[in-house]
């Protein structure tokens, strides 16, 4: 197939740029594809962390034509014009936030003007993690002028019928991202590396800081982590898009100040192994959730994920089978589960790549071939 792809790379960072460069590679494999991307995603001002640049040493990168600033408005009829030169089987575009849905919809209108191509769009998140009617209205009439789409939980798949009850969808796990080389020493030299003695239990919060993900509740259940296993360590490793101060208080009120350490940065991809590789358990407390990568980069890595039942969390616990799932807004059943997770057996190594990529281009190239309206592909 010839495919036209838009969507974010690098030097953007974050998990669906990292996701997208990834799609890339794992379509040329088999396809011929037009990789569309970015000069500007963001004005800074719209942006909430440090900087959208990705620092990592070794990122994956994919070539592409970087033509799209979704800003401006002037650099959408070039980027339709490339799209429907390039004569596709199918235009694919990665789809998150509603703030890109004016440039998505033109971008689609503007191609489907030229030629006739079926519109696919990769779901990360049907609807933002804070939505309200405005932006459900905005992102209904982007996500309506596609043919079908990629989802990565259940529950983004019954957000999307919401909002398109004749959608053609497919639902695939995320698949890992980004490339990481597994961390080649054990996890006691992953400790000694980041400093952290002793055969005590040591926990992973690991990405953005955003409240939706439930950090005070994690911190409520290390309370009970440290007591009964003292000495453990929580290692919170993210930049925070919400004050870090915040959170330095609640760790001083509940007398955590020994047991949590705060790295509050984005790690590059040549960093993020030995904190992986350091810890028992990597856990994810989030009150709310589409999915989330971390645990299929858990997964990866060999290590087990402690995941509250929201979104496509436990789905993505229960393929790997590496893990534990609890329910959300409740610390204390987050402290039995990494308890029972503490001072196990080194984890076993994931053998051979993971199948996930392999579903996510079949369901690209079922959704490109034609079908009829309405049909929902499973």
């Amino acid at each position: 197939m010839r495919i036209a792809l838009i969507g974010p790379t690098h030097p953007y960072r974050g998990g669906v740029s990292q996701h997208t460069t990834l799609l890339c590679r794992h379509l040329r494999r088999f396809h011929e594809v037009d990789f569309i991307s970015f000069r500007r995603q963001y004005p800074q001002w719209l942006f909430p962390g440090r900087t959208d640049r990705d620092p990592s040493r070794f990122p994956d990168i994919e070539t592409c034509v970087r033509i799209l600033d979704a800003a401006d408005p002037s650099t959408w009829e070039p980027a339709a014009r490339r799209a429907a030169g390039f004569r596709p089987d199918a235009l694919v575009l990665v789809w998150w936030v509603p703030f890109f849905a004016p440039a998505w919809w033109f971008i689609i209108r503007r191609v489907r003007a030229r030629i006739r191509v079926p519109v696919i769009f990769v779901c990360h998140n049907v609807l933002p993690h804070e939505t309200n009617a405005v932006l459900e209205r905005i992102a209904r009439t982007a996500l309506g002028a596609a043919d079908g789409f990629v989802v990565h939980s259940e529950a983004d798949r019954g957000r999307l019928l919401g909002l398109r009850p004749d959608a053609a969808v497919i639902r695939c796990p995320i698949a890992p991202h980004p490339s990481l080389s597994p961390y080649r020493g054990s996890r006691r030299q992953a400790r000694v590396e980041l400093g952290i003695g002793g055969r005590s239990p040591v926990f992973l919060f690991f990405g953005f800081v955003r409240p939706y993900k439930g950090l005070d509740l994690l911190l409520d259940a290390m309370t009970v982590v440290a007591a009964r296993r003292p000495g453990a360590v929580l290692l919170v490793v993210g930049e925070f898009w919400e004050p870090v101060e915040k959170t330095r208080a609640g760790i001083r009120q509940l007398k955590l100040e020994d047991a949590v350490r705060i790295i509050d940065r984005y790690v590059g991809n040549e960093e993020v192994g030995v904190y992986f590789a350091a810890c028992d358990a990597v856990v994810l407390p989030y009150r709310s959730a589409t999915q989330s990568g971390v645990p299929q980069m858990a997964a990866a890595l060999g290590r087990q994920a402690v995941v509250t039942d929201v979104g496509g969390l436990a789905e993505n616990v229960k393929r790997t089978g590496l893990g534990r799932v609890v329910p959300p807004g409740d610390p204390a059943a987050l402290a039995r589960a990494m308890l029972s997770l503490a001072a196990g057996p080194e984890p076993a190594r994931p053998k051979g790549p993971d199948p996930a990529w392999a579903d996510i281009v079949h369901a690209i190239e079922t959704l490109g071939r034609p079908f009829p309206a309405g049909k929902n592909a499973g």
